[in-house]
């Protein structure tokens, strides 16, 4: 009898071993969907005009976070490692000449406490004709860093500062879920500059751009947001702000 209960208690320990693995790959294997692997469907796209061969696209990431970007030339994905905040500038070189669409997905896992650093930046890129999808998805409010009040930590939000600044040949309308994933109390200077110049932007601007921002404004949160987007049409939407 002995014998028999320690052969039962073996098989119980091999099952629970195997339920285990297998839960810990099926885990894997959905993260790796989520962050845009295996063929899964990025969270944010961006199209390029028509480059040159030969011509380097870049951009700067400064939230803390790991990261997928698929460079649309049929490369590998490029995973990106960031332990620490801070302006870390992300290039790729093409190759061929050609329009590419370069998607991105991945979690911020941390962002600076710096007004002046966004937690993703493509200042002055002028190889940029369209974006899709959602920046918020990837640079989310980090909804468990808060303060014993249950006020969010001042390194919680991500800001957009100067995000597409200058993306003169940027084109057509802001995606609705463009900051879908942002809820709560602003940061300041979160919102400053992020169109400024993006004169090539048409429609309307979404009335739920910013439906998760909630509660007192902060200092210069909008300062600039849209400044000189000529090509936007209609009129402002009621509870934009």
């Amino acid at each position: 009898m002995q014998s028999i209960s320690i052969f039962s208690k073996i098989i119980r320990f091999f099952m629970a071993f195997v339920v285990a693995v297998f839960l810990s790959c099926f885990e894997s294997h959905a993260d790796d969907c989520v962050l845009g692997t295996d063929g899964c469907a990025p969270e944010f796209t961006v199209t390029t005009t028509e480059l040159s061969a030969g011509t380097t696209f870049s951009f700067e990431i400064s939230a803390a976070g790991t990261y997928y970007i698929d460079w649309g030339d049929g490369g590998a994905i490029e995973p990106i490692v960031k332990n620490s905040v801070g302006e870390q500038i992300i290039t790729h070189t093409y190759t061929n000449a050609g329009q590419y669409t370069i998607g991105m997905s991945g979690q911020a896992t941390l962002y600076s406490i710096l007004y002046t650093s966004a937690a993703i930046s493509f200042t002055n890129n002028t190889n940029i004709s369209g974006i899709s999808g959602s920046l918020g998805a990837i640079f989310g409010t980090l909804t468990d860093r808060v303060n014993s009040d249950g006020t969010l930590m001042s390194d919680a939000q991500p800001r957009f500062y100067y995000t597409f600044y200058g993306c003169s040949n940027l084109s057509g309308n802001i995606p609705e879920n463009l900051f879908a994933g942002i809820n709560g109390a602003p940061a300041d200077y979160m919102f400053a500059y992020t169109f400024y110049n993006c004169s090539g932007l048409s429609g309307s601007i979404p009335e739920n751009l910013f439906a998760g921002i909630k509660g007192a404004p902060a200092n210069w949160m909008f300062y600039y947001t849209f400044y000189n987007c000529s090509g936007l049409s209609g009129s402002i939407p009621e509870n934009l702000f």
